[in-house]
């Protein structure tokens, strides 16, 4: 449900995705004329500040150890978390925000989308500390965190309210180099294209 929806938010709109089925939804996905009444827009926003909870609530619980095995598991966690508030700043601007599972309704971040968007970079470069440089598969390592950074800062300008017309050279510089860590892991490579 999450991906799905990630993948119909990201694509459907653009002229790179189309959709021939018409599901409930879709259309108004397909000719952007959807809005918070769309199945799928309330899936995504639901699914993702559900999956916030969970991780705030891993990180409750865990608050406060400091072997080495759950470091590393709250520093995946952390970038989870993470995530899930990265599509909530890039899809739906300034969404509730909280670190931990209370009953209250969360309230935004003070300071708005450029608020949300330091601290998620900030996370990230906490966590990354923590996070094995390569691991087995479907575990979190450094580079998820770094690939998730470069595209934070790719468009930075977006999140701080800036003009996008002019970033800020060293946000490009900061995805560019971000970007280039992970290639010069070795584990990874581009696809060469014909």
């Amino acid at each position: 449900c999450f991906y799905r929806c990630v993948f119909f938010h990201n694509e459907l709109p653009t002229d790179v995705g189309w959709w021939c089925w018409r599901d409930a939804g879709v259309p108004e996905l397909l000719e952007m004329k959807f809005n918070d009444e769309n199945e799928f827009t309330g899936l995504l926003y639901n699914r993702t500040i559900y999956n916030v909870t969970l991780c705030n609530h891993f990180l409750d619980n865990t608050q406060g150890k400091t072997d080495a095995k759950t470091l590393r598991q709250r520093a995946e966690v952390t970038f989870f978390r993470c995530l899930n508030y990265y599509y909530l700043l890039d899809l739906f601007g300034n969404p509730p925000f909280t670190m931990t599972v209370k009953l209250d309704k969360p309230k935004q971040i003070e300071g708005g989308r450029p608020a949300l968007y330091r601290w998620v970079v900030n996370e990230l470069l906490a966590a990354e500390d923590y996070l094995d440089e390569n691991t087995e598969v479907y575990r979190v390592n450094a580079n998820a965190a770094r690939l998730l950074l470069a595209r934070l800062y790719l468009n930075a300008a977006v999140y701080k309210g800036l003009d996008i017309n002019s970033p800020d050279p060293m946000d490009l510089d900061s995805a560019a180099m971000y970007a280039k860590k992970v290639m010069d892991n070795g584990k990874y490579k581009l696809t060469e294209t014909t």
